[in-house]
């Protein structure tokens, strides 16, 4: 597993008029659309057409302030960047937290703005194992900031 984000880490990343910063570690789950696939049995009568989504996993570390959600790339893509940033004010999103078979998991959607350009319009940010202190903070923050949590 990658390395847990520290406070320190992540202060970084925190901007002058924002009160504090809080962090998890997970995977960032973008959809890019659906595909096609076509299902081949034994028997031609059982022949179908399945429709899959297309998901791509980033190891990446959700901070939340009391202005803004980000999501940091824990690696980078070319050698000379540093992490990439991905920043939404809080007024552009709505975030639900859900634990579905043991998973801790935030969904995060648009308010009427594109969150990326070529993704559906939801995001699903999955937590590590172990970090529910961690967890639970983030949730007292978005309930406390985010009205649909």
């Amino acid at each position: 597993m990658a390395e847990m984000i520290t406070k320190n880490n992540l202060l970084q990343y925190k901007r002058e008029d924002e009160n504090f910063i809080y962090g998890v570690r997970g995977l960032l789950r973008l959809s890019f659309g659906k595909e096609i696939l076509f299902n081949y049995m034994p028997m031609e009568s059982l022949d179908f057409f399945v429709d899959a989504t297309y998901n791509q996993a980033i190891d990446a570390t959700l901070a939340v302030t009391d202005k803004r959600i980000m999501f940091i790339s824990s690696k980078c893509i070319s050698p000379n960047c540093s992490n990439l940033v991905y920043s939404f004010d809080i007024e552009e999103i709505g975030v639900r937290y859900r634990k579905v078979l043991g998973k801790r998991e935030f969904v995060i959607t648009s308010n009427g703005k594109e969150l990326f350009e070529f993704t559906e319009p939801e995001i699903v940010f999955e937590c590590y194992n172990k970090q529910r202190d961690k967890v639970e903070k983030i949730k007292l923050i978005l309930s406390e900031y985010v009205f649909n949590n």
